[in-house]
């Protein structure tokens, strides 16, 4: 009887899979199109010149001005200060990686959860040309939806809740947040979501462990839930 032949690595055959293909494809046409909304943009909008003023001010008390919080000003000041925005084109470069970081996102959730390539999150909303133009704006808005989507993504990680793990949640939902005023909603819908879970599964003190793991009871001050 012939023996049987060692089955390859499963690493290996990945790219055999119709859903990996297909994923990979779908990502490579995103970054296409969002490499087109940058050759093709124009100029700025009136928004947009707003917010490369305040940047260029280079005053925490003038960045506060915008309509958004502060965490998009600083970031554009930061990319100026690297000497990265030098023209128009540059600039518009930085919005392009912040939109690219949406299909970058959708694949960091689908790996945090260890759930298959995220093919419908990259077909309804990666090709969302709304998301494209405005996303790869000098806006907020793309900003806040990588950084609540990697939010989202953090919390899988707490399957086994540590420091380190918890400080990178926190990290991001306070990102988030700096970044647009209502992900503060999403960012309680997550937590919320977080302890539905934790319940549904009567995990018992678990979903303490979400937001606090190990902390001394002193440190959860009124924030610990009643008994």
């Amino acid at each position: 009887m012939m023996p049987s032949r060692p089955a390859p690595p499963a690493e290996i055959n990945f790219l055999r899979q119709p859903g990996w293909l297909a994923a990979i494809l779908l990502t490579a046409i995103i970054a296409g199109l969002h490499f087109y909304f940058l050759l093709h943009a124009g100029g700025f909008w009136r928004d947009e010149v707003n917010l490369v003023n305040l940047a260029n001010s280079h005053s925490l008390a003038a960045m506060k001005k915008d309509s958004f919080p502060i965490l998009m000003p600083l970031l554009v000041s930061g990319w100026s200060a690297l000497g990265l925005a030098r023209n128009d084109l540059s600039l518009r470069l930085l919005g392009m990686l912040i939109g690219l970081g949406v299909p970058a996102a959708l694949w960091v959730a689908a790996w945090s959860a260890r759930r298959p390539p995220p093919l419908l999150g990259l077909a309804l909303f990666g090709f969302n040309s709304t998301l494209i133009v405005f996303g790869d704006s000098l806006r907020a808005y793309g900003l806040g939806c990588v950084l609540i989507m990697l939010t989202a993504a953090a919390v899988a990680l707490l399957r086994q809740p540590s420091w380190l793990r918890t400080g990178w949640l926190a990290l991001l939902a306070i990102l988030s947040v700096q970044a647009l005023y209502h992900n503060a909603v999403l960012v309680g819908a997550i937590c919320l979501g977080a302890w539905m879970v934790c319940w549904r599964k009567k995990t018992g003190l678990q979903p303490r462990r979400f937001f606090w793991p190990d902390w001394p009871p002193r440190c959860r001050f009124c924030l610990t839930p009643p008994a």
